[in-house]
């Protein structure tokens, strides 16, 4: 009904909201080649100005393509599963609010992209520190990132009796940063790992992603406050978008279990044992079409479809609406 209410009356064209979706795609990519850049970083040479000026680079182009379209990219996501027409056409005020000519990026088009795609392919083949990186030290990379991220979690344990919300007010950032670090590096991992370390890398990406969404929620509340609209309106998209950020604080709780259940000696054995069974050159860095060639939505949307993994049986995700 919502849904159906937000696409008629969204004045932006079709291929407007697959540009939207297909940048966050890009940014996803880049998150994932910064984590890359991390895994190796000690075997860097300290020299390697182009390198590191490369990892800046990229850092600079997550920044811009994370920015704006997010907001107006929420904002059509909760209209199109509003229960009432009123939420959807407040939320689809919203999102009008993002359509200004800052939506319209011109520090960063597609050929900048794909230039730095291709230039980060090559400073891969060029890296010696990657030829000559040890079994040893990729694991404790790995490990590094997955016990930072635990000691966090153990944290939440006694936060629980009082407000998720506010454990979340304080270390989600830090948390997200490790979540994604974990994911990305174990995901190279992945023909290497047990069935059960499948399915915790299952947890830990639907993690990242539930972090990364509320951290975007949270955002697009206050750009809704700061937005010219009338009161009623507001009071309703306001209302969406925290429903919305308390559900991602429960399911943080509900995936936390299945991402940090064991401990980091154990956790290093199942790197250790992965690492093993590949070996470092049986470890692939590799990304999606996105990454070498962003040209087309579909190419874009096809990919990531491609990319979905399957829950694990144990897992039921309850949103109530």
């Amino acid at each position: 009904m919502g849904g159906a209410s937000a696409a008629g009356m969204m004045d932006c064209s079709e291929t407007n909201s697959s540009t939207v979706f297909t940048e966050s795609l890009l940014a996803r990519d880049t998150r994932r080649l910064l984590s890359m850049w991390s895994l190796i970083q000690p075997a860097l040479p300290a020299e390697s100005d182009l390198i590191h000026g490369h990892i800046r680079a990229l850092k600079t182009a997550l920044a811009t393509l994370a920015e704006e379209p997010q907001g107006q990219r929420l904002a059509l996501r909760i209209a199109s599963i509003a229960a009432q027409d009123s939420e959807a056409n407040a939320l689809v005020s919203v999102a009008r609010h993002f359509q200004t000519p800052k939506e319209v990026n011109l520090e960063l088009t597609w050929d900048d992209l794909n230039e730095l795609f291709t230039q980060d392919s090559a400073a891969w083949r060029r890296s010696t520190g990657f030829k000559q990186i040890e079994d040893e030290l990729l694991a404790r990379r790995v490990t590094r990132s997955y016990r930072k991220g635990l000691r966090l979690a153990e944290t939440l344990a006694p936060a629980q009796s009082g407000s998720v919300d506010a454990w979340l007010s304080v270390n989600a950032t830090k948390f997200q940063k490790w979540v994604q670090h974990i994911t990305h590096q174990l995901e190279l991992l992945r023909p290497g790992l047990s069935e059960k370390g499948k399915a915790q890398l299952w947890y830990l990406g639907k993690l990242a992603d539930t972090l990364r969404m509320r951290s975007g929620l949270l955002d697009l509340e206050q750009a809704t406050q700061q937005a010219h609209l009338k009161k009623g309106t507001l009071k309703i998209a306001s209302k969406c978008i925290n429903g919305q950020i308390a559900k991602m604080d429960n399911r943080v709780v509900r995936l936390i279990e299945g991402c940090f259940k064991i401990k980091h000696k154990r956790f290093d054995n199942l790197v250790v044992q992965a690492i093993k069974a590949l070996g470092v050159g049986g470890v692939v860095f590799a990304l999606s079409a996105t990454s070498s060639k962003a040209t087309t939505n579909s190419k874009a949307l096809s990919n990531a479809k491609s990319m979905t993994n399957t829950a694990p049986s144990d897992f039921k995700v309850h949103d109530n609406r």
